[in-house]
């Protein structure tokens, strides 16, 4: 039985094109202007409801969940094969990053976590490592292994990815390669917690290094690891950890034309994450640090009594001293990270809400002083906020110093994600009311960007 749309349409190069690039909102225009349907009509064919498809076909809302998509797909009867996961890159790979069925593999990953297919993972084949083969693995070996994951985690956390980025793909491909060997069934949960949390450190270099297709799809495949090892304590909080960075990274693709979009997929994220932490214990300087994402999603969808609220939810959970004890690899979350995402909530809701500005400053100055040498990298993106901060709240004059510092430090790094961070803050010191006053800081983030390209 046929559905509402003439088969004949689906062979439209231009609902193909659509279709491809997951863009359901043209879709529905599309239908509409040449099957005469109505917004009800489709609303009932799909199982949404009017408002839904008006705000989808006003590109108001992405459509961004399995659930939704299959759905559409169902109703529609959209042929198989139609729905596209995202523009190829370069290499003729698809693109991680615009990929419109990412939630849907993180869904996976969480639910059924052995059907990972690995094969999309093309970060995997660019490791170029020459692995060892070992017959069985006993304590020393899972103990070393544990000892250069906590390495590599410090180095990332102190100088940046971008230097070690290939150590860590290439320590990665190698304890993977550990999967078969015997062992107890302790160190096999040793095993698959160590593989995720390298997986984890893996991504957070891709992701310093600026190459956020590679970093979310390590993050999947450290996320389906650790929900491999559910029932080992750690594992839990390393996976409400791998979707909080995820969240983290959607917020920090955010642009002008796909805030929204990108605001939602990283709520999605947060409530997957929250989802976890409900039916398993997690420790409390996890929930703390995901509850401030969650703040700062609020943040993104203009809701400031929101992001308040979650903002005091982080503060009560850091103070907490009953929940499981804290991973071991959680050590960077120390009381400057603490203050510092008080500030970067601020500075957020600063950037639309000018008396934020001071508040932000009061933080994030505080946390940049606090920050130890083996916090450099996130004590640089403070810095970058602090700075932005400055401008925001007029005091441009000590903006300056902290701006070149940032932005030299960024450079010398190869710290690329932070062009992020530098865009932003050149774009407030150009609407500075009197631009004489930030011709150094500008020229200095010019150098930087110059370099991060």
């Amino acid at each position: 039985m046929g559905g509402p749309v003439p088969r004949h349409l689906w062979d439209d190069p231009r609902v193909r094109g659509h279709l491809a690039a997951g863009d359901f909102g043209a879709v529905f225009r599309f239908i509409r202007a040449h099957t005469g349907l109505t917004q009800l009509d489709l609303g009932s064919a799909v199982g949404l409801d009017q408002s839904a498809v008006s705000l989808i076909t006003r590109g108001k809302r992405a459509v961004l969940t399995r659930r939704v998509v299959a759905r559409i797909v169902e109703g529609l009867h959209i042929p198989p094969g139609l729905i596209g996961n995202g523009a190829p890159d370069h290499d003729g790979k698809v693109d991680w990053v615009n990929r419109r069925d990412f939630l849907v593999l993180v869904m996976g990953a969480i639910q059924t976590p052995a059907t990972l297919d690995e094969r999309q993972l093309d970060f995997l084949a660019r490791t170029g490592a020459d692995t060892v083969h070992r017959g069985r693995l006993g304590t020393a070996d899972i103990e070393t292994i544990e000892a250069v994951t906590h390495d590599l985690r410090r180095t990332v956390a102190a100088r940046g990815g971008a230097m070690c980025r290939a150590s860590a793909a290439a320590q990665l491909a190698q304890v993977r390669e550990l999967r078969t060997a015997s062992c107890t069934p302790a160190i096999r949960t040793r095993l698959q917690v160590a593989t995720a949390e390298l997986a984890h450190i893996t991504g957070w270099a891709y992701y310093d290094s600026g190459d956020d297709s590679h970093a979310r799809q390590a993050w999947t495949l450290a996320l389906a690891g650790a929900r491999s090892a559910e029932d080992h304590q750690p594992a839990i909080d390393l996976a409400v950890m791998i979707l909080r960075d995820m969240a983290h990274q959607a917020l920090e693709l955010s642009t002008p034309t796909t805030a929204p979009a990108r605001a939602h997929e990283a709520a999605t994220l947060c409530t997957h994450a929250e989802n976890l932490a409900a039916r398993r214990p997690v420790s409390a300087p996890t929930r703390g640090l995901l509850a401030g994402m969650t703040a700062r999603c609020n943040a993104a969808f203009a809701d400031a009594d929101g992001a308040h609220r979650a903002a005091t939810v982080a503060q009560e959970a850091y103070a907490r001293t009953d929940d499981p004890p804290t991973p071991p690899w959680a050590w960077f979350i120390t009381p400057a990270a603490i203050r510092a995402q008080e500030g970067t909530l601020l500075f957020r809701l600063a950037q639309t809400r000018p008396e934020y500005a001071p508040a932000a400053v009061e933080h994030l100055a505080a946390a940049v002083d606090a920050y130890p040498d083996d916090a450099g990298r996130d004590r640089i993106s403070a810095q970058a906020d602090l700075a932005t901060a400055r401008i925001i709240a007029g005091d441009t004059d000590t903006a300056t110093p902290d701006a070149i510092k940032s932005a030299d430090a960024m450079a010398a790094l190869g710290f690329t994600r932070g062009r992020r961070d530098l865009l932003t803050l050149d774009a407030v010191a150009a609407r500075h009311p009197n631009p004489t006053d930030v011709v150094e800081l500008r020229e200095h983030i010019r150098a930087a960007l110059q370099t991060l390209n």
